[in-house]
């Protein structure tokens, strides 16, 4: 999607989405990914609890491995370079634990974003974000 955005006339930038790898400015391996430690926190405090089956701490195994075999295949791909930043990508609209991710254009930036936030409220955490103005210059230039 960034050859085919990078290769057009009309400069355009393309924003994209569901790809499961999201995309801005450099590579996803840039953007943090809490999922694992995340589930290795609810697999510890289930642990401690005394209150954990075999079955639920099972499934937070698998959860958690299949996260760590999915960045291990991602770290294998070789980094996009993105010049111009032409092409952003929402990654994954809404993930197994009920985050969901999107790009926002809204006062003059555009942003990669997560609902809910870190506080679980219903409000987006900004994972990344730059002025859409250079933006568009720097893919007008190219």
């Amino acid at each position: 999607m960034f050859s085919w955005a990078r290769g057009r006339r009309e400069k355009p930038v393309l924003i994209a989405g569901h790809t499961h790898k999201p995309v801005f400015l450099k590579t996803g391996k840039d953007l943090p990914d809490p999922k694992v430690e995340d589930l290795q926190q609810e697999l510890d405090a289930l642990r401690a609890s005394g209150t954990a089956t075999s079955e639920k701490v099972a499934e937070l195994r698998a959860k958690i491995e299949l996260l760590r075999a999915d960045e291990r295949q991602r770290n294998q791909q070789p980094p996009l370079k993105l010049d111009p930043p032409c092409y952003f990508n929402t990654g994954c609209c809404c993930f197994g634990d009920g985050d969901v991710t999107g790009i926002e254009i809204i006062g003059g930036e555009i942003r990669l974003v997560r609902w809910p936030n870190d506080k679980d409220e219903p409000l987006p955490e900004i994972l990344a974000h730059t002025d859409l103005r250079a933006v568009l210059d720097s893919v007008q230039k190219q």
